[in-house]
Formats: C-alpha cells, sequence, structure tokens
C-alpha cells in the first residue's frame, strides 16, 4: 500500500515528516525481504528524500520516465532493439538506472 496508516502520502505535513521517516522505516524490511534485497538497498537518506518531497511529482524525473517508456513502446511497435526487461529503476539522486529481471 502506499498510504500508511494515516492515509495520507509520507512527507505531506512538514510538522509529521521525523513520524513519517521512522514509519517507512518501518515498513521497508519487510519490503526489501520480499524481493530478496538486502537491508541496506534502501539507505535513510533516501527514506528522508522521499518523505521531504511528499506526494509532489518531480519534473524533471517525470520526463525522464517519460522519455524512457516511449522509448520502449517505440521498440515494440517498430519490432526495432530490444526492450527493456521487466523493471527499470532511476535512482534521481546519485542519476543513476537498473533494469532488473525480476
Amino acid at each position: 500500500s502506499r498510504h500508511h496508516t494515516p492515509r495520507r502520502y509520507p512527507g505531506q505535513l512538514d510538522a509529521d515528516l521525523d513520524t513519517d521517516i521512522a514509519a517507512l522505516r518501518s515498513l521497508l524490511p519487510p519490503l526489501l525481504a520480499s524481493l530478496g534485497l538486502p537491508p541496506s538497498a534502501v539507505s535513510d537518506d533516501h527514506l528522508a528524500e522521499m518523505c521531504r518531497f511528499g506526494a509532489a511529482e518531480l519534473h524533471p524525473i517525470a520526463a525522464l520516465i517519460g522519455g524512457v517508456a516511449s522509448q520502449e513502446a517505440i521498440k515494440l511497435i517498430t519490432h526495432q532493439f530490444v526492450p527493456l526487461n521487466n523493471t527499470f529503476l532511476y535512482n534521481g539522486i546519485s542519476c543513476t538506472s537498473v533494469s532488473l529481471n525480476l
């Protein structure tokens, strides 16, 4: 679920930022374990960034993901080149991406 108990996105209220970070931190271990990832896969900095932006959409990241999606659609429609296989993750903090076959 993308909402935690208060039924709002984490970080929407500045006064609850620390509480929201702690709530996300408590939800993270079972999620990472279910994906077969180590607890160190998501740092406290990443959690803080997720909360700091609340439900905001970062326009440059939305544009990048939209560009990747449209590129993949063109690959599928034209049957040229090899499309990404399964899952594409983009880390906006370090400006890196990875394609995972889950």
